[in-house]
């Protein structure tokens, strides 16, 4: 949670293994949903990061 309270719009992960990658996304995921109950984490910030991706990519 740290990179994204920083200001990191994007997280990428990867291992070598599909059961690695399902756990550690769901970690994430899970770690992303506390941080947003908890108020350590606003829906603001991510979508604000959301948006900045979006444009990135050509996504509007």
């Amino acid at each position: 949670m740290l990179a994204l309270r920083a200001g990191v719009d994007l997280l990428l992960l990867s291992h070598n293994t599909p059961a690695q990658d399902r756990a550690a996304t769901d970690r994430v995921v899970h770690a992303v949903r506390e941080a947003l109950a908890e108020g350590r984490l606003t829906p603001e910030a991510v979508e604000t990061a959301l948006d900045r991706v979006r444009r990135f990519a050509g996504d509007r």
